[in-house]
Parts: C-alpha cells; sequence; structure tokens
C-alpha cells in the first residue's frame, strides 16, 4: 500500500497470518507508522499481541 494513500485514509488496516510477525519481508506495505488496526489469526504469540498493542494498534484475532 503507498504510504501517501494511506496516510490520507480515515483508517489504514492490514490483513496478515500470524506467521508474517517477526519475520523479515522482501516488500513493505508502506511502513507501520500508517496502520491503526491490525488482523490476524490465533496463532499471534502473546508476546507479539503485547507488543502490538503497546504501540496502540487496534488488533482483531480471527479464531478458527
Amino acid at each position: 500500500m503507498p504510504r501517501a494513500r494511506a496516510s490520507r485514509a480515515t483508517r489504514a488496516v492490514i490483513v496478515a497470518d500470524s506467521t508474517k510477525f517477526g519475520r523479515r519481508s522482501f516488500s513493505s506495505v508502506g511502513g507501520v507508522d500508517v496502520l491503526d488496526t491490525i488482523i490476524t489469526d490465533d496463532g499471534l504469540s502473546e508476546e507479539w499481541r503485547a507488543a502490538l498493542e503497546a504501540r496502540g494498534y487496534r488488533l482483531l484475532i480471527a479464531e478458527a
């Protein structure tokens, strides 16, 4: 997602499965500073959940 588009949006949401957290990526979503909501699966560790919530992200967990 281009940073300019995300920064003008009312809300910026990313959907990523739990295996994507803590890994380096070939591409970027424009920087996590433009995101406000993260949707992921229930495999996300408690450490990641706490870290994301501490940074102010709204975290939605999809249960299988």
